[in-house]
């Protein structure tokens, strides 16, 4: 129980109100520890999940058999901010130091919760480079179905420097459609 208390202590202190902090710890959490065990999907699920709530159940003879379990808000930035203890615990285990609560504190969240971003960019960046480039058009008509395939696909894959998907530049037609009379 003291464990528990503490971890709701933990969320606290990346801005968790206490009523999502209790929610989330009545999904299982007993111990900070526990944030360890699971992906970041997982947690990704749990606050789905708590945000969702759950409609009663009632029983064959009119009773509630399982009650109501109200929508918890739990607001974006702070599942993120989640991701970010959920970096720290799992750093803890992975060196093997031992877990203690206290030592994550406001400072210690937002270095991790940056952190945690740093590894998202990372990933998709890598999963950027796992495309790759199409061959040179070779300029037959039977070719560029193919061809035009394969260069959407790897433009899609490749961001500007907004991390937009540069596929979002190809144009079907060879010329933009009339609009001067739907302005006017």
């Amino acid at each position: 129980m003291a464990a528990a208390l503490l971890l709701q202590v933990a969320l606290n202190q990346i801005g968790w109100s206490a009523a999502a902090a209790t929610a989330f710890t009545a999904e299982g959490f007993d111990d900070i520890s526990d944030i360890g065990l699971v992906t970041r999907d997982f947690l990704h699920q749990v606050c789905k999940k708590l945000r969702a709530g759950r409609p009663a159940v009632v029983a064959v003879d009119g009773t509630i058999g399982i009650p109501a379990i109200p929508p918890v808000n739990i607001p974006a930035l702070q599942e993120f901010k989640l991701y970010g203890l959920h970096l720290w615990v799992t750093e803890k285990v992975r060196l093997n130091r031992i877990i203690v609560p206290g030592d994550f504190t406001v400072a210690v969240g937002m270095d991790y919760t940056k952190r945690a971003r740093e590894v998202v960019e990372a990933t998709s960046k890598k999963e950027d480079e796992n495309v790759k480039q199409p061959k040179s058009f070779s300029g037959k008509t039977s070719d560029w179905q193919s061809f035009y395939k394969l260069l959407v696909n790897y433009l899609s894959s490749k961001k500007n420097r907004n991390r937009t998907p540069l596929g979002y530049v190809l144009r079907k037609e060879s010329e933009p459609a009339d609009i001067t009379g739907a302005l006017q």
